[in-house]
């Protein structure tokens, strides 16, 4: 049972890193763009 929460928490864990690097893209472009303007 410990290991199956354990293993949860990781999941939760790579998909909280993947989205904040997409919103960290997301922002990145749009950096981008105010600068380019």
């Amino acid at each position: 049972m410990r290991m199956f929460v354990m293993n949860i928490f990781h999941v939760v864990h790579l998909t909280d890193i993947y989205f904040i690097i997409l919103i960290l893209k997301r922002f990145h472009m749009s950096i981008v763009a105010i600068l380019c303007i």
